[in-house]
């Protein structure tokens, strides 16, 4: 993810998930629930 970053040169990257809860997974990058996404959406 890393990697991927730097070379698109993004500052925070956020991984969609099938779980229940948001939580860090290193500088800049952030576990999202994937259901947080489609509520926001369906709003």
């Amino acid at each position: 993810m890393r990697i991927a970053m730097r070379d698109l040169e993004l500052d925070s990257l956020q991984v969609l998930y099938p779980g229940d809860r948001r939580y860090p997974l290193g500088d800049g990058i952030e576990a999202v629930p994937l259901k947080s996404i489609l509520l926001k959406a369906a709003k």
